[in-house]
């Protein structure tokens, strides 16, 4: 019977092995285990195509493949780190049902043109992408909105939660516009987005993942509604032109670093100074607090 087993495992790498294809027709190899493709050989060329009963791209399974494209079937859900290191791509297909693109998946993939993903806004802003908005020139959505030349966002109602690195580095958006069905902002979603100017978080949003708007440089006004209880680790940082800060009285917990590098002028609490004094975390000193009865207080 276990001969039988291990019988029946080699014959499903072969098939799933000789279902890759490229662009002039000749065959190559890939090394799938257990569903995971762990290795594409370095001399596939032209474009591959990932046999579907795929569901993971295993880490640095493409390293320094000189590939032109490559198509990912629907059933894949992640993508990990290094995945495309130093590949030589210039397209590449993700379908919706990825939801985790980790870090540094496409890094060192210079040529990248084109990412053409298989799904909506909603779910591109739902999926874990870290900084997937680095690579590529374009990253086209199914209804062909080009993520790139967004310059004013909003997230589409019924969305539950930002992904992490969502909008890593998107250097266009001017303005965002979050709804009151989001739980949840993960870490990075906005990381690096130069040119916004505001934002406004809703309490239905109950934390703010780490370095969620960190160097958000052009960042100069946030209001934070009631409801939001915990802000992480440097959300806020580097955010060198925010002066204005409005927090409310839900929120227990500050991260470290949360307002490092910022030159803030207004912080507006919505609570008084017990409750304020209360927060757990980090509360830089220096910082001028009006509580919601009118008063006034500095840290130290």
């Amino acid at each position: 019977m276990k001969q039988m087993v291990r019988f029946m495992a080699a014959v499903y790498v072969m098939l799933a092995s000789a279902q890759l294809a490229s662009a002039d027709g000749s065959g190559q190899w890939l090394t799938v285990e257990k569903g995971v493709l762990v290795r594409c050989s370095r001399d596939a060329s032209g474009t591959v195509v990932i046999p579907d009963g795929v569901t993971r791209i295993g880490r640095r399974a493409f390293w320094g493949c000189s590939l032109a494209s490559v198509i990912i079937p629907d059933g894949v859900t992640r993508i990990q780190r290094d995945a495309f290191y130093e590949c030589n791509l210039t397209n590449v297909t993700i379908p919706s049902s990825v939801k985790i693109i980790e870090w540094n998946a496409f890094i060192y993939c210079r040529g990248l043109k084109t990412v053409t993903y298989g799904g909506t806004l909603a779910q591109w802003c739902a999926m874990d992408s870290n900084n997937m908005n680095e690579y590529g020139k374009s990253i086209l959505l199914s209804d062909g909105m080009d993520m790139k030349k967004l310059t004013s966002l909003a997230i589409p109602d019924g969305v539950t939660r930002i992904g992490k690195g969502a909008f890593y580095k998107h250097d266009g958006l001017a303005s965002v516009t979050i709804p009151d069905s989001v739980a949840s902002i993960g870490s990075n979603a906005f990381f690096g987005c130069r040119n916004l100017a505001g934002i406004t978080v809703p309490g239905s949003v109950k934390s703010i993942g780490s370095s969620a708007f960190d160097g958000c440089i052009g960042l100069t006004n946030v209001i934070i509604l009631n409801g939001v209880i915990r802000i992480g680790r440097s959300v806020f940082s580097s955010c060198s032109e925010l002066t204005n800060v409005t927090i409310p009285k839900s929120v227990t917990s500050i991260g470290s670093d949360a307002f490092f590098g910022c030159i803030l002028e207004t912080v507006t609490y919505g609570g008084t100074q017990e409750q304020w004094e209360k927060i757990k975390g980090y509360v830089p000193d220096g910082m001028m607090i009006t509580g919601s009865d009118g008063t006034s207080w500095i840290m130290e």
